[in-house]
């Protein structure tokens, strides 16, 4: 899922944190927040997912630490390498929400997606969403997710919409974007 900064989702308001000269936005396209607590097993793959995104380069990775006590944060370094558009952020744990609210603080994209440390990422995501938000004026993109388990059974996730937008769906090849359009 995208959010653009600056728009209401349920509640809270993500913060306008990028600078804009004229109408040229200056900075990250996506912020990608992932929020990490003892995830050794499987944050190497997460980071591997964002990091090799195929055709799209404009974002930053802000990884939010909420207090690991395991090797997380040794694999996270050696699997950001030489990337240098990454943040770590070291805190006390307080939990996934908090650990999002921390990344979005310093969230400094056009859009802000989250990713959790559990998870990963299709080769062509960020370009694809970040396209068609553009494409369609969109403040939010959703796609839909599988569900893999350890079993390997593996299921596509249905995205119900709560929203009150018309909803425009684009069927790509490896998955499905829902766009919300403008009023």
């Amino acid at each position: 899922m995208f959010l653009k900064s600056g728009v209401s989702s349920h509640s809270c308001k993500i913060p306008l944190k990028q600078q804009v000269k004229g109408e040229i936005f200056i900075g990250p396209k996506i912020s990608i927040i992932i929020p990490v607590y003892n995830v050794e097993s499987y944050i190497t793959r997460c980071l591997q997912s964002v990091i090799k995104q195929r055709h799209f380069e404009e974002f930053e990775v802000i990884v939010v630490n909420d207090g690991s006590t395991d090797k997380s944060i040794d694999l996270i370094q050696d699997a950001v390498g030489s990337f240098h558009n990454i943040e770590i952020i070291h805190q006390a744990n307080k939990g996934l929400s908090e650990a999002r609210n921390t990344g979005i603080k310093a969230a400094a994209g056009e859009y802000i997606s989250f990713v959790d440390s559990d998870d990963w990422i299709e080769p062509e995501m960020l370009s694809v969403m970040y396209e068609r938000a553009i494409q369609n004026q969109s403040d939010i993109v959703v796609c839909e997710m599988r569900k893999v388990m350890e079993e390997n059974i593996d299921e596509f996730i249905e995205i119900k919409s709560g929203f009150k937008k018309k909803w425009c769906f684009v069927q790509t090849k490896r998955f499905t974007i829902i766009l919300s359009t403008k009023k």
